[in-house]
């Protein structure tokens, strides 16, 4: 009820009274949408354990054999299954978490399959997110003979996102990252904030400062819906970004716990699992503002467990 009169409230505000393209207000508010989409969904048993492993297994092997086709037979540099590998591949990581959870413990040649997946994509960002489930599979109270094999797993993340972050940078050092300049180009927005700005973000909708659409002109298909060269926060592609401009502080905070009620059906470390994947993947792209991620969502609050995990 909370997020159903928060987006009701925008629409009065944004489209109503600031006469805002209702495809701009769309975009803004889609962590929002998917997360209503989501609700009748939470504690609902619809998926078997069985149809899940299955699924990740199937996943897996689809994903290594499009990416190594198109890697090393095609030479696509970033090869792609659905879109973008930062999105996609995010919805793989939690899927392949929600199976190791339901076996309660970690499938190694699965673990294998998602690094060479991971390192194949050149995705950053999905280095991350493999790296922080691996981790949070070895959070358990009584290691075992296969942990040790995971620990290496982990250490492998972390070091093929030091590699990937490096052959990515180029020549033109960290400040040639677009990521870089985008959040250089947040902070410019931002830094005549006042303080209770940083909690409820700006107006709803606000389109960023003219200066900050010209520096990012080369993505002008982010351009507003109205064709008039404004741009908003959407430009910015970070999740973590857009909904501190858009949303504030406080509007993150609603996602989080909004996220954690959701998930009041797993325990507690899961739900954790789902946060920290938010908010990192939030860096570089969409997150829950990505119908991946929803989806990944699905496996876990359309179900409830039986073990402790």
């Amino acid at each position: 009820m909370g997020l159903l009169l928060y987006v009701i409230a925008g629409i009065v505000l944004a489209v109503l009274i600031r006469k805002a393209n209702f495809l701009d207000f769309f975009q803004a508010y889609k962590s929002f949408w998917y997360l209503l989409l989501l609700v009748p969904l939470s504690g609902a048993r619809f998926l078997t354990d069985q149809d899940i492993v299955r699924l990740n297994r199937f996943l897996l092997g689809l994903f290594l054999a499009i990416y190594s086709f198109k890697k090393f037979l095609l030479d696509i540099d970033r090869p792609i299954v659905l879109t973008e590998n930062n999105f996609e591949l995010l919805l793989v990581c939690m899927l392949f978490y929600r199976a190791c959870l339901i076996r309660d413990r970690i499938n190694l040649g699965e673990m294998l399959t998602l690094g060479c997946i991971v390192f194949i994509s050149g995705s950053r960002s999905s280095a991350l997110c493999f790296a922080i489930v691996i981790a949070f599979l070895l959070i358990r109270g009584k290691p075992r003979r296969r942990d040790l094999l995971a620990i290496g797993g982990l250490f492998a993340a972390v070091v093929m996102g030091v590699i990937l972050f490096q052959l990515r940078s180029g020549t033109g050092g960290v400040e040639a990252i677009d990521r870089v300049r985008f959040f250089f180009v947040f902070l410019g927005a931002i830094e005549q904030w006042t303080w209770w700005e940083y909690l409820v973000g700006e107006p709803r909708i606000t389109a960023l400062p003219q200066w900050a659409c010209n520096q990012l002109s080369a993505y002008r298909g982010l351009f507003s819906y109205r064709g008039d060269g404004t741009c908003y926060s959407v430009i910015l592609h970070s999740f973590d970004m857009r909904v501190i401009y858009d949303h504030g502080l406080l509007g993150l905070v609603m996602i989080v716990g909004a996220l954690w009620k959701l998930l009041s059906n797993v325990p507690a470390k899961v739900r954790l699992c789902m946060v920290v994947l938010l908010l990192a993947n939030g860096l570089s792209v969409s997150a829950i503002n990505s119908v991946y991620f929803a989806l990944g969502l699905v496996f876990f609050v359309g179900h409830r467990y039986e073990v402790d995990a």
